[in-house]
């Protein structure tokens, strides 16, 4: 062999080695690779079985995930910088909810519950007009105040009227301050034939149902459940329909069963009922409703209906007992929407006089009211006399009571310096005065466009020339409302 095919022999062989032993090592190197992707994104394995795996989230977001492997393998600690973004959004998620549940819930604290009463008492006094109209024309409790979807917090359920023929249900919880509507039902209540029997009572797990019965020569007799969403609001669930029917002669009556739909046998209802009558543990609002058996349970246990005025006196009550100066400070955070009106007018439509307000998302408030009277002239004001009053002032408490409705107090009220004494100037004598529409008055109410018109008292649609027989459904303008004094201006 020639010197120069020795040589090229040698350099053949060195190169083959070297290719070998980097070869060798992308091998082992991409072995381990793919363990570590398999393993974090399948959840397997390197041999294809499904890995023994445990993961502890306790008290706070710690980062990382432990992986226990099947014995005999080594433990891996794969950290939240090598996990997929997917899969840590889901233990953050975990974790942050049982940082949460490990907490004491303020719900227990009594300053905490007498904030969910002041509230509950301000749905009252928002809705009064409308209960107070139900308990007339029905004669019947309105209000029912219990835990209506398990989350250990009192919750307000109540009926109102706009009219004479129905009658509307309507179920709040308080949530983060404000009125959350968990439920509701128009026309719930009929004033016809023999009207409308109900009870809206509770399980021992805490679950709320309800039955009605309606009819006159027939009767139906409806079973409901509300069953809570993940939201906390409540979906209601029909359970089983129960048709009395009057026979052709007369001489009685043939009963039928009916679930989802289709009808089942009396003895397939029975089983239905009687697990029900196993659980039953308090009524929350009403009286009557209901298959006999049924009816007469509910008639023995606790019963929370209340009338109106004294389920306001009670919350009230409660909400006074709690911590005042937490709640005031709470209160003086809270603020009216930013997009008001430039202005609210108090006038009649007839008569020289009117109350002009302008009122700012603090509170904050200022206005101007004359009342032009020209008969009332004498000795040096033949023009007669103008009663007067620039003022400006505050509210305080300010409380969002649902997404159309803010209740306040007067807090200050205070007059114009140069108008402190009566005077004539252009023939007319000026006489200083209370503001009319804001003077006399404690609780105010604001009202924003998209109201419900059934809502809303006589006295206010008065004020703002509404008719409630011919009025939309809801205010198109703002309003507000003085509580004590029944009056109200518009923008």
């Amino acid at each position: 062999m020639s010197k120069n095919a020795k040589i090229i022999l040698i350099c053949s062989i060195i190169g083959a080695l070297a290719i070998g032993t980097i070869i060798v090592a992308l091998v082992l190197s991409g072995k381990d690779s793919g363990k570590t992707e398999t393993t974090a994104e399948s959840g397997l394995d390197f041999f294809g079985g499904r890995k023994a795996e445990t993961t502890e989230v306790t008290g706070k977001v710690t980062g990382q995930v432990s992986t226990t492997e099947d014995p005999g393998r080594k433990t891996e600690a794969v950290t939240e910088a090598k996990t997929e973004k997917k899969t840590t959004e889901k233990v953050t998620e975990r974790t942050t909810e049982q940082t949460t549940a490990a907490k004491k819930p303020e719900e227990d604290s009594k300053a905490s519950r007498a904030k969910v009463a002041s509230l509950l008492a301000e749905i009252i006094k928002s809705n009064k007009t409308g209960m107070e109209k139900y308990e007339s024309v029905f004669s019947k409790a309105s209000v029912g105040i219990a835990d209506l979807n398990k989350d250990g917090k009192k919750d307000i359920l109540f009926l109102t009227a706009d009219g004479s023929d129905y009658g509307n249900v309507y179920m709040f919880e308080e949530k983060n301050g404000k009125a959350n509507l968990l439920c509701s039902q128009e026309q719930f209540d009929v004033n016809a034939a023999s009207g409308t029997s109900y009870s809206f009572f509770l399980t021992k797990d805490g679950t709320l149902y309800a039955t009605t019965g309606i009819g006159d020569m027939n009767w139906t007799t409806t079973l409901y459940r509300f069953d809570v969403k993940k939201d906390g609001t409540l979906k209601k669930v029909l359970l089983v329909e129960i048709h009395d029917r009057i026979n052709e002669d007369y001489s009685g009556y043939e009963t039928s069963y009916e679930k989802d739909g289709s009808t089942i046998s009396k003895d397939d209802y029975k089983k239905i009922e009687s697990e029900l009558l196993d659980n039953v543990s308090s009524v929350v609002l009403g009286t009557g409703g209901g298959p006999e058996s049924l009816r007469q349970a509910l008639e023995s246990l606790p019963n929370a209906s209340k009338y109106c005025a004294d389920a306001l006196a009670e919350l009230t009550k409660e909400a006074e007992t709690g911590d005042k100066s937490g709640s005031d400070k709470t209160s003086k955070k809270a603020k009216l929407p930013k997009d008001l009106p430039d202005s609210f007018l108090f006038c009649s439509g007839a008569g020289g006089w009117q109350t002009s307000l302008v009122l700012k998302s603090d509170g904050t408030f200022s206005g101007t009211y004359f009342d032009m009277n020209m008969g009332e002239g004498g000795e040096g004001y033949p023009g007669g006399t103008t009663y007067i009053s620039e003022f400006k002032g505050s509210f305080k408490k300010i409380k969002k009571i649902d997404d159309y409705t803010y209740s306040m107090e007067l807090d200050t009220l205070v007059y114009n310096e140069d108008h402190k004494e009566e005077y004539i100037e252009n023939d007319v004598r000026y006489v200083p005065s209370d503001p009319y529409g804001v003077s006399g008055g404690k609780t105010f109410y604001l009202y924003l466009p998209g109201k419900p018109i059934s809502e809303l008292s006589d006295e206010f649609l008065g004020w703002v020339f509404l008719n409630r027989d011919t009025a939309p459904k809801r205010l198109e303008k703002w309003g507000l409302y003085n509580e004590e004094m029944k009056e109200g201006f518009s923008s």
